[in-house]
């Protein structure tokens, strides 16, 4: 297990919560920054393929198309992990030391950072999405049964998971890879360009859908929204949730190991 005192780490996390929210609301530029790449990049792609949709270049319509990605911009202010910059630098910078003697886990303080800036990107982002649903709810098409629902929040619960264990499993190269910016950002774009952000996997290449459905970013964001919009049978949501579920049992064993690899390999630099 990844955590061995639950009660701690859950007060570690909501404290860690707390003093990260009201530390990231002091700085108005960055919060401003936010804003506009969450509201400028889901729009800008949602025109780009309804236009294609509308020429009949691919098998979504309009109406899919503008519901696919409104539904990417609530559903990754969920899934998104944003805990892996945070710990790779304290690893690059020397700064890891002090969680080897603190009493409790490092991750603790991921998770926490990582929700706080979950829920700040969410709150900002509420008052635009509903203008944006008043101004498109004719072409938003999603399946609220109380099963599609359920299968769809379950899908969001399991993609922060591999996130989160994808992103720290990631920060742990930092310790064999001090210049890890280069390689972090082709981190970031293989995420992005294989979770369905800026592609629909639907649109892709067969032998790419194929590929991607087996690999764990199309869970952290791609699948529940292909839930809502109503682009799976039952048997394949069912056949997405075992994969998904392989790769957090996966992810953790390796995370486990790359760990215990990247302490020796940490008090052998003797940092």
């Amino acid at each position: 297990m990844l955590v061995q005192n639950p009660k701690q780490f859950i007060k570690v996390t909501f404290t860690t919560f707390r003093l990260f929210l009201s530390t990231e609301l002091t700085y108005r530029n960055q919060i401003l920054a936010w804003i506009l790449a969450d509201i400028f990049q889901p729009f800008i792609l949602a025109v780009l393929w309804a236009n294609v949709a509308r020429n009949g270049s691919n098998a979504l319509s309009v109406e899919q198309m503008v519901t696919y990605f409104f539904l990417i911009a609530i559903v990754s202010k969920f899934t998104k992990d944003f805990s892996d910059q945070y710990i790779s630098n304290k690893i690059m910078y020397g700064e890891f030391s002090k969680y080897l003697v603190k009493p409790f886990n490092y991750l603790s303080e991921a998770l926490g950072i990582s929700m706080a800036s979950k829920f700040l990107r969410l709150i900002i982002l509420i008052p635009f999405l509903v203008v944006t649903y008043i101004f498109f709810k004719d072409m938003i098409i999603i399946n609220t049964s109380s099963l599609n629902l359920f299968y769809a929040l379950s899908a969001v619960v399991i993609g922060f998971i591999i996130n989160f264990l994808l992103g720290n499993t990631f920060a742990l190269i930092a310790f064999f890879i001090k210049q890890i910016l280069g390689i972090r950002s082709f981190y970031e774009n293989t995420v992005t360009f294989l979770s369905g952000e800026v592609i629909p996997i639907m649109v892709m290449p067969i032998w790419a859908v194929i590929l991607v459905k087996v690999l764990p970013f199309r869970y952290t964001l791609s699948f529940p929204v292909e839930i809502l919009t109503n682009q799976l049978f039952q048997f394949e949501i069912i056949q997405g949730f075992y994969i998904a579920l392989f790769w957090i049992i996966s992810l953790t064993i390796f995370y486990k190991l790359l760990y215990r690899l990247a302490l020796k390999k940490y008090e052998a630099e003797g940092i």
